[in-house]
């Protein structure tokens, strides 16, 4: 009863608006996989801008001779595809714009199609390869046909679906037109027999389209041949469909730059008679089942249709007793029921202007994509294992906050991100709660990424359901927190032969950690520890003494994936306009925040709006008119908001806390290009464009020089590139590396 009485006083606390995200919140399968904000720069090339009205970055098509661009290789996959192939081969060779060679692999075609083209191969102009590889699915083809392109650039598309004559020249003219550019995505379009448009409610329309999010599908697809092999290929451990959305939602994750070229198009003939379409939507709802993308969107579907099949259950019933118990009553309940389902259907569909029928066909394919959805994710475990045989290698981070705290823009959280693009398993680990006053929704989720608390983590779970290839190679273990409720699981890793890394990131032994470190634990750690990494001077200096042991400077870095100052970056609604403005983005919270300046220098320019994104609790109840505090932020937002600033300043104090502090945020700032005002704290030391303040008053005046300072571009590009998380993962990895193959565990000399 006790339980009961706790769960109903549980409840009671809940509004009915959370109480009704508990109970809808997505379970079991339909969890959501995929979800990682990324923000690469997307030009879009087209000659009719006017099809997509407010979108600020575009640029002509023009038409480059053979001379004006780099050689391409075309790649497709066939199987059992005589009646076409030889009218594809010839549409693409009909095009105003050739490739170097076309390289095909077949999967096995049992109708002749391997003989055709190997024919249609001894009369082309261009050199065509036919690689026969029965059995392969169609990611192990595109990956066997890339691998044996002998060019860079590479191009992607279905065997079948026609191309336009200048699909391949408008398709390649991006890499032309701008060197910098990584992935185009072209576009695509369903046609019947015939040649003309066919429109499913299902099939994407380009009216629809957002160039900025767009995901595109391998018919009309060229990346570097680089990306590629920075995402590993195309998934081939899926067992047929759903591989190019997930190899472009990976490519999104490793490519700053990207083009949309909606004037590139294919033409691809869609399944015309009903049962067809419901097939198609079947088979590719499978690959979402198998890789958990989509995830959300399919549990909607089972809400709709369960909430459906429970209502067409009642009113069966209802049907059942009026007729077994003769009563109208009943029977009238059942058919008000079933006419205001009939009226909700033709509002419906007239609330979308399409016809009453096509809203049962379409309520139909929603039914085959959740079935399709299901039959994937009874399939997912298998699917899993073969996954994680493709894997790098395997890092568990021990953090004491959650993966998505402080807006997902934490240190621990930058790392896993760089590692799942580096395709790692990162097992994420946490021993407290968020404490922010707001949830964002942030979502971060990706098959190759576990979350858990400490508290509910078993790792021997965890290595029953991973295959051995995971331990070959053992994994290395990342200590961000130095608490003692990571230690029984650090023990147990480290005899299993994980290299395991302390990182020092902050001045542990004052208010920060006042409730739960303890030097006896930290030293533990230490103890336990292959390689021991700060990410301060100050703190590299503290690990040193604490250890007798080189430590490794190790700072903070900026997630290039987000903070892009070269990408269109809209005002954000809640950005104060009409003046010029100092913003600041971070915590608003502890000894080290200097709220004395911050009213100072809203004070002393009164002209200049002065903004702060960071989880305001009223700590400042009256401030002055110029002072906005816009809240706590998503990472992925903050770039709009820094774009639209003129400056960046940091209203921190100089004390024990941040003379040993790496302010992540410095970086973030320079990469949007701006100038920063900041206390004179060591760490700051030869960062460009960085006025250092020793006084409040020299804070001040610095606020009004950086307004006037002149920022050379090339100078920030150096430096961010050399101080993103790309690079700070390659230093890192470099030290578990060396750990791995050193033969007595030698001590390399700290970095510099």
């Amino acid at each position: 009863m006790s339980i009961i009485k706790r769960a109903l006083h549980h409840v009671s606390k809940l509004s009915p608006g959370s109480l009704l995200k508990k109970i809808l919140r997505p379970r079991g399968v339909f969890q959501e996989r995929y979800n990682l904000e990324s923000s690469p720069r997307v030009t879009l090339y087209t000659n009719t801008p006017e099809q997509f009205p407010g979108y600020q970055e575009i640029r002509p098509l023009d038409e480059p001779g053979r001379d004006g661009r780099p050689a391409i290789s075309l790649i497709a996959t066939v199987r059992n595809e005589s009646q076409i192939a030889a009218q594809w081969v010839a549409a693409l060779l009909s095009g105003s714009l050739l490739p170097e060679e076309i390289i095909l692999v077949d999967a096995g075609s049992e109708d002749g199609t391997s003989e055709i083209l190997q024919s249609a191969a001894t009369q082309s102009p261009v050199p065509i390869k036919v690689i026969v590889e029965p059995g392969v699915n169609i990611a192990q083809g595109r990956n066997l046909a890339i691998e044996s392109a002998e060019h860079d650039l590479i191009a992607v598309t279905d065997f079948g679906a026609l191309p336009d004559q200048d699909w391949l020249q408008k398709l390649v003219y991006p890499f032309v037109d701008d060197p910098g550019v990584q992935v185009v995505a072209g576009w695509y379009e369903a046609v019947d027999s015939t040649g003309n448009r066919l429109k499913r409610r299902s099939w994407p329309a380009i009216e629809m389209v957002k160039p900025a999010r767009f995901i595109p599908s391998s018919r009309s697809i060229a990346f570097r041949k680089d990306r590629w092999k920075a995402v590993g290929g195309y998934p081939e451990w899926l067992s047929l469909t759903g591989e190019d959305t997930y190899f472009a939602l990976e490519l999104r994750q490793v490519s700053d730059h990207w083009a949309f070229v909606p004037d590139a198009v294919v033409r691809w003939q869609a399944p015309e008679s009903l049962p067809e379409y419901w097939e198609k939507q079947y088979a590719w709802s499978a690959g979402d089942g198998e890789s958990g993308i989509n995830a959300k969107y399919y549990w909607l579907l089972a809400l709709r249709w369960g909430f459906t099949a429970a209502s067409l259950s009642l009113i069966v019933l209802l049907l059942i007793l009026g007729i077994a118990l003769s009563s109208w009553w009943y029977t009238g309940i059942a058919a008000g029921l079933l006419l205001l389902g009939m009226l909700y259907i033709v509002w419906q569909a007239y609330r979308r202007n399409i016809p009453v029928l096509e809203t049962f066909t379409e309520s139909a394919a929603q039914v085959a994509q959740l079935l399709g959805f299901l039959r994937g994710a009874r399939n997912r475990p298998t699917v899993d294992q073969r996954r994680l045989r493709t894997l790098a290698g395997c890092f568990f981070i021990l953090s004491g906050v959650p993966i998505d705290d402080t807006g997902g823009g934490a240190r621990c959280t930058q790392i896993a991100l760089e590692l799942l693009r580096r395709q790692h398993l990162v097992v994420f680990i946490n021993r407290y709660p968020k404490y922010e006053s707001e949830e964002l929704g942030i979502q971060i989720h990706h098959p190759n990424l576990i979350t858990s608390p400490i508290q509910k983590f078993d790792l021997d779970y965890f290595i029953e359901n991973t295959p051995p290839s995971i331990w070959k190679k053992p994994p290395a273990v990342l200590i961000e927190f130095p608490l003692d409720d990571f230690l029984p699981l650090v023990i147990r890793l480290k005899d299993r032969g994980c290299t395991v890394v302390y990182d020092l990131l902050d001045e542990w032994d004052t208010s920060l950690g006042s409730t739960w470190y303890t030097r006896k634990t930290e030293q533990e750690i230490i103890t336990l520890s292959d390689q021991l990494v700060a990410t301060a001077p100050g703190l590299k200096s503290r690990l040193q003494e604490l250890s007798g042991r080189p430590v490794h400077l190790l700072p903070n870095a900026v997630n290039l994936h987000i903070f892009n100052a070269t990408s269109s970056h809209p005002i954000p609604d809640d950005f104060p306009a009409g003046k010029r403005s100092a913003i600041y983005t971070g915590a608003l919270w502890g000894d080290w925040f200097d709220w004395e300046l911050l009213i100072d220098i809203c004070d002393q320019y009164p002209e200049l709006n002065v903004v702060m994104v960071g989880d305001y609790r009223g700590q400042s109840p009256e401030h002055p008119p110029n002072l906005y505090f816009l809240g706590l932020k998503p990472q992925w937002s903050l770039p709009a908001y820094l774009a639209h600033a003129d400056v960046a300043f940091i209203p921190w104090k100089i004390n024990q806390i941040t003379k040993a502090t790496s302010p992540l945020k410095v970086y973030e700032y320079l990469a949007m290009g701006k100038p920063v005002v900041a206390p004179d704290l060591p760490p700051l030391n030869g960062i460009p464009y960085v006025l250092r303040s020793k006084t409040r008053q020299e804070f001040s005046s610095n606020i009004l020089e950086a307004l006037t300072l002149q920022i050379d571009p090339a100078e920030i590009d150096r430096f961010v590139s050399q101080n993103s998380w790309k690079a700070r993962l390659d230093q890192l990895l470099s030290l578990v590396e060396y750990r791995k193959t050193a033969d007595l565990s030698p001590k390399i000399p700290p970095g510099e």
